[in-house]
């Protein structure tokens, strides 16, 4: 699972902009938001799911929401 959250993190960070800008969506400092990329922590549960948002909240180019 940690492996997965440091994935996702930076998928996320892709999305903002970079990690301070994830950061700072998240209401975390860089310094955990690096724990947590590098795996060494897991994610809280509320950050996972404002992440999960931020992957989950972008369509990819080509593709039409809703028809996957």
């Amino acid at each position: 699972m940690l492996a997965f959250q440091g994935k996702m993190l930076r998928r996320a960070a892709e999305i903002c902009g970079g990690y301070k800008t994830l950061a700072a969506h998240l209401g975390v400092s860089e310094f955990k938001l690096r724990s947590w990329l590098e795996s060494r922590t897991p994610l809280p549960d509320p950050v996972f799911l404002k992440a999960a948002d931020i992957v989950l909240e972008t369509t990819p180019s080509g593709i039409q929401a809703g028809h996957a």
